[in-house]
């Protein structure tokens, strides 16, 4: 990590700490851009050292697999997990194992028709072909019980919604 990285890392925090303390939603975006910024700089970083140390291997794979080990962290130890039960471990593969066969069944039937869905119950009721006019007291009720807050999206904020909604 180089000291650009770090003085915009160190900016970023600033730029969050200040949008949670203001609650603007300006401050967040800003903290937003410089967050994406960060991220990119990290990611050109990385890239720009992955490409050094492959090109320092210039073909030799014994380099190779050594600068893959030192990327992964692997000592060549293989970690697995304690039990005190040894079959317990052994059967939580049967979990894989059941969903790779359900998983085969579904691809050998090929179900493609919907129709051939037999255990699917059939819909009961009234088709809705048509909506009727809501009355102007239900979307006064509705108003008012919309939460206050807000997001980017909404066509007109619902606090000023409420403000100018009267009977």
């Amino acid at each position: 990590m180089n000291a650009n990285i770090s003085r915009n890392r160190a900016e970023k925090r600033k730029y969050e700490r200040s949008g949670r303390k203001s609650g603007l939603t300006v401050r967040r975006e800003i903290y937003k851009e410089k967050r994406n910024f960060v991220t990119r700089l990290i990611e050109a970083s990385r890239n720009e050292d992955y490409s050094t140390k492959n090109s320092e291997c210039q073909g030799d794979q014994k380099k190779l697999f050594g600068v893959e080990q030192g990327l992964f962290d692997t000592n060549g130890e293989v970690n697995l997990p304690t039990h005190d039960n040894q079959r317990q471990p052994a059967s939580d593969g049967n979990f894989f194992v059941g969903k790779n066969k359900l998983n085969d069944d579904l691809r050998r039937n090929n179900v493609s028709n919907p129709a051939s869905f037999t255990g699917l119950s059939q819909i009961r009721g009234e088709k809705m072909c048509t909506f009727r006019l809501g009355y102007e007291d239900e979307i006064y009720n509705l108003v008012l019980q919309a939460p206050a807050t807000t997001c980017d999206l909404d066509p007109l904020p619902s606090r000023l919604l409420k403000n100018d909604c009267s009977r």
